[in-house]
């Protein structure tokens, strides 16, 4: 119940949110807004995700620990 939030209050252990990245993993795709004559997909969009008041923007690719991960 309050979900990561709540627990990271009750133990004093702070989420930097400043550090999340949100990537989508997803086959689903759509046809590329800037090239829709050639065919061409892009994977789907994601919506922004708001957490604690703030907004973390989806991005494409994220490197953490040395692995990049990628759509």
């Amino acid at each position: 119940m309050g979900g990561g939030q709540a627990w990271s209050k009750e133990h004093n252990s702070h989420f930097e949110m400043t550090k999340l990245t949100l990537v989508g993993f997803s086959q689903w795709r759509v046809l590329d807004p800037l090239q829709p004559q050639a065919g061409k997909t892009i994977p789907e969009p994601r919506p922004d995700l708001t957490i604690g008041g703030m907004i973390i923007k989806p991005a494409v690719t994220h490197k953490f620990l040395g692995v990049l991960f990628d759509q």
